[in-house]
């Protein structure tokens, strides 16, 4: 029986960076474990543990994983996904999405996957697109100069090089740079570069570093500063990413 969707499961212990592709179905993906991030060329979308990430159809997109991670992947048709947003987007996991996909898991690793399962997938797919898109996207620049410059932050988000600075090396005035910059992302750089710093927080955090030494790490003054800016924009504290007690249990036949 052909059906809409496929299903997988995904256990790989180490950090890994994909290759940029497209493929012709939408994909959900539920992270149990570490940290998953997507790259558009027009921003990065970070998926931690316990949301619901979503990747639309002929999407071009490059993941990068952090740390062990577990995962369940959904690959549903064209046809299947027409509610769902047409740019990549993360959500919160309610109790009856989690419930759907572990549904959905529990019938692939018992082979049984079938014509139920296709009535679970519309009920997810109507709850993803009824959610509230949470606010982990980092939008890029499009002018050469200022992605340059925002790949450098996003590297090293702890560099001191100044506004000033960044405009000599990239032969661009201060103010254009600045206008340049907030009208390509609808940012200004002093809010993007939060921003990035707090994603690569994100990274260290599903790599296994503690609350802590990420706020050293990245020169907050002290644990609670830094867990008061990652909560602002995130909207969760750092303990949610670093706890890994609630990981997918898979199971063998």
């Amino acid at each position: 029986m052909h059906l809409p969707f496929s299903v997988e499961i995904i256990d790989r212990s180490a950090s890994s960076h994909g290759v940029w592709h497209s493929h012709a179905e939408g994909q959900i993906f539920m992270l149990y474990r570490g940290l998953i991030t997507v790259e558009t060329y027009v921003g990065v979308w970070a998926i931690p543990p316990k949301l619901i990430g979503w990747i639309p159809p002929n999407c071009n997109h490059c993941g990068i994983s952090y740390g062990q991670i577990i995962a369940s992947s959904i690959k549903v048709t064209a046809e299947y996904c027409k509610l769902l947003p047409d740019t990549p987007c993360v959500v919160s996991a309610s109790t009856l999405m989690l419930a759907l996909i572990d549904r959905l898991d529990s019938a692939y690793l018992e082979r049984v996957l079938g014509t139920p399962e296709i009535n679970v997938l519309r009920v997810l797919v109507d709850e993803i697109a009824r959610a509230v898109c949470e606010p982990l996207y980092l939008p890029m620049p499009t002018d050469p100069r200022l992605t340059r410059m925002a790949l450098a932050i996003i590297n090293e988000p702890s560099s001191q090089v100044s506004l000033d600075e960044w405009a000599v090396q990239l032969y661009i005035s201060r103010r254009t740079l600045t206008r340049r910059f907030k009208k390509e992302t609808g940012l200004s750089l002093g809010q993007w570069r939060l921003q990035a710093k707090l994603h690569y927080a994100l990274r260290m955090l599903s790599e296994g570093s503690s609350v802590t030494q990420v706020a050293i790490d990245l020169g907050y003054n002290s644990i609670s500063a830094f867990s008061r800016s990652f909560k602002s924009v995130f909207g969760f504290s750092p303990s949610f990413c670093s706890d890994t007690k609630r990981i997918l249990q898979v199971r063998t036949s």
